[in-house]
């Protein structure tokens, strides 16, 4: 799955002509931080996101102009059940350690099925939020595991190698060793 979720692109889109209240909700939602525009600048659409909420200039140069997203989330967020909001260090595909308490872990980026969480060897499917994000709900406490599957993937790719290989060999001429072919051949 590539490219931006639908709503993220709705928010772009409402960003841009300024009706978009909730825009810095759902790009901090999905892990955006900053939001920057290059240069021509247009002066009606810097007006209109200094007047939507939720950013904030960081900084304008010759370049362009950056505002930050107030409130934008981690990669991978753990929320316990008292509401208290955990920062859980991850990598691109993966990340581990103990979670004390039952609550959500939410990444944020666009949902994907093949993100799995185990908690203490249960496995814990992802579910999509309405921002379009992955959240996993944690019932028990426990050290975790979560990690993309990507073994449909591997797989795919294992057969095209296979496949062009296999092309590859079929292509090339076959021959045949001087000594095998006969005299009145090679005359």
């Amino acid at each position: 799955i590539v490219g931006l979720s639908p709503e993220i692109n709705k928010a772009i889109s409402e960003l841009v002509t300024g009706a978009g209240i909730d825009t810095s909700k759902v790009l901090a939602a999905n892990g955006i931080s900053y939001v920057f525009l290059a240069r021509p600048l247009d002066e009606n659409l810097i007006r209109t996101i200094d007047g939507v909420g939720g950013f904030s200039r960081a900084s304008a140069t010759d370049d362009g102009i950056t505002w930050k997203v107030s409130e934008a989330l981690p990669h991978a967020l753990f929320i316990t059940s008292n509401g208290e909001r955990e920062i859980i260090p991850s990598g691109e595909i993966s990340a581990s350690g103990v979670f004390n308490s039952s609550g959500q872990l939410i990444l944020s980026e666009k949902f994907d099925s093949k993100w799995k969480l185990r908690v203490e060897q249960e496995t814990i499917s992802a579910n999509r939020t309405e921002s379009g994000t992955t959240v996993f709900q944690v019932p028990t406490p426990g050290d975790f595991y979560l990690y993309h599957d990507s073994t449909l993937r591997r797989a795919w790719l294992s057969i095209q190698l296979i496949a062009f290989f296999s092309l590859i060999v079929l292509i090339l001429p076959a021959r045949r060793r001087r000594s095998d072919i006969r005299l009145e051949e090679l005359s």
